[in-house]
């Protein structure tokens, strides 16, 4: 109720008192009705009026003030729901990617600052404050125990702002785990194709990466594999074979360029390896560290993205991406530096060339 309501109503009751007084006052003072025989009833019934009308005004003060109070209480939830559900959700999407940058985080503390802390007590500033400096720890790392952290701080956000607004849930880290080691295998393989697809020449020489079936011979096919075509050649291609059995980098062209034959690993037309070139030296081991390289020196087990159905078959699929969504999380890059590393420097069998070099020189369209 404003202030012009409120001098209304006062001076209406002290106008209604006075207008009583004043002619009560009159009526004896000129002897219109003498003191004695004023009638009590009228007294009576004029001060029942205005008692009447003061509890009248007294509760409909009372029940305006509640009315304005819920209508702010409720005007307030309304905002702040918005605010924390937002801030939820910008939370989250950096568990979807499972990683935090520079610019994430200063989003997420501005916004702290900004928004959170008009609407939350002490506590519970501090608490998100604590998960907040722990988020901040983790910018730009990807190794398991930090994945671990970081989700254990995510979640622990959420949880707070849940029961502010009595969303009456709470995000629970076992589900969360059993879902992320379900979806691991396809973000896993999602990682590996940006991580080489950034690190090899994918704008000039090759087009960018895809998972196919490499077939060889006409009776030989493999698990996927992943496959770089080369722009200005082609039927020519880089492929990491394969991720099943084995993860080498070949180099492979397509039987109908006959001129490539003295360099194949198979001439026969149905040769399991007619598509494949020789490389000089050892196969191009993925798995093992890259040489005279001393950032990188540990071997890498097995990368396993599909199985046959078969017991033996899952089991050593389950347990290669258990191994690389833990403690082999940040080997993408990895992988992207030794597949980076044999294109340019692996020779061709018989000659001098690395890759590039030896199509500029025998490819013949």
């Amino acid at each position: 109720m404003n202030n012009k309501n409120k001098f209304s109503f006062k001076f209406a009751i002290i106008i209604a008192i006075t207008a009583i007084v004043i002619f009560c006052f009159i009526s004896v003072l000129f002897n219109i009705t003498p003191l004695d025989t004023l009638p009590v009833n009228y007294i009576g019934a004029a001060l029942g009026s205005l008692i009447g009308a003061l509890i009248t005004f007294v509760l409909l003060r009372g029940q305006t003030d509640i009315e304005e109070k819920k209508g702010k209480d409720i005007r307030i939830l309304e905002i702040k729901t918005e605010v924390f559900q937002k801030y939820i959700k910008e939370v989250w999407r950096i568990w979807e990617e499972q990683k935090i940058t520079i610019e994430k985080f200063k989003q997420l503390t501005s916004d702290y600052y900004q928004n959170l802390m008009i609407y939350l007590n002490a506590d519970k500033l501090e608490k998100i404050g604590k998960y907040l400096s722990e988020m901040g720890e983790r910018i730009g790392k990807n190794e398991w125990e930090d994945i671990k952290e970081l989700r254990k701080s995510i979640v622990g956000t959420i949880n707070i702002l849940s029961n502010e607004i009595d969303l009456g849930g709470q995000v629970n880290e076992a589900i969360m785990d059993e879902h992320d080691r379900i979806i691991f295998p396809l973000v896993f393989k999602n990682a590996i194709l940006e991580a080489v697809n950034e690190a090899l020449p994918t704008e000039t020489i090759l087009e960018k990466g895809k998972f196919e079936i490499l077939k060889e011979g006409r009776f030989q096919s493999y698990g996927e594999c992943l496959c770089y075509d080369f722009i200005k050649y082609k039927g020519c291609r880089i492929v990491i074979y394969d991720f099943y059995t084995a993860l080498e980098l070949l180099f492979v062209v397509d039987p109908i360029y006959k001129n490539f034959d003295d360099f194949r690993a198979s001439l026969a037309a149905i040769g399991t390896y007619n598509q494949r070139i020789r490389i000089q030296g050892k196969c191009c081991n993925l798995l093992q560290p890259l040489p005279q390289d001393d950032t990188d020196k540990e071997a890498a087990p097995l990368i396993i993205l599909s199985h046959n159905n078969k017991n033996d078959s899952i089991k050593n699929y389950q347990d290669s991406m258990e191994i690389y969504r833990t403690t082999k999380r940040g080997f993408t890059n990895v992988l992207a530096a030794r597949i980076k590393y044999y294109f340019y420097e692996a020779k061709i069998d018989g000659t001098d060339l690395n890759i590039e070099q030896f199509l500029d020189k025998y490819y013949k369209n």
